[in-house]
């Protein structure tokens, strides 16, 4: 005899939606950046594009806590004129046009990488400890590995 599920069942557990979500521009890219295996010239600004998706949020994020914090301040007036053009000042602080490329790309690394994760990776491939090491005696290292080249270099 054929079994077949019955939702009614005490069995039957309740179908639940995924509760995980990912950017759809960034996902498409980072696909697109792994199609292109062996081709760096595509593969770089795929996933560099990737990352400039995310400029927005981890730039921003210290101006939307200032912000959250004006508005649950008890002193707050949302009818007042000057709490509200005090509220656009802490607003425009975080704005993306004050901040040039490196330094939305450092707060985008530094807001998404795990530093264990990123040490291992360098202990692993010697090969880009070396290049990071070698970039960084020339001076022109990235600032983002900057914090973490003095504890890696020592691997």
């Amino acid at each position: 005899m054929i079994e077949f599920w019955n939702p009614t069942s005490s069995e039957a557990d309740p179908l639940a939606f995924p509760t995980t979500s990912y950017a759809k521009t960034a996902t498409t890219l980072d696909f697109y950046g792994k199609t292109a295996d062996g081709v760096p010239l595509l593969q770089y600004p795929a996933y560099y594009q990737a990352i400039e998706h995310f400029w927005p949020t981890f730039v921003t994020r210290a101006a939307v806590q200032r912000v959250r914090n004006e508005l649950v301040d008890p002193r707050f007036d949302r009818r007042s004129d000057t709490h509200i053009q005090k509220l656009i000042r802490v607003a425009s602080l975080g704005a993306l046009g004050t901040t040039n490329e490196p330094d939305q790309l450092l707060k985008t690394l530094e807001g998404s990488l795990n530093e264990d994760d990123l040490r291992e990776v360098l202990e692993v491939d010697p090969a880009t400890l070396k290049f990071l090491s070698l970039h960084e005696r020339k001076g022109r290292h990235c600032r983002c590995a900057a914090s973490l080249m003095s504890d890696v270099s020592t691997l």
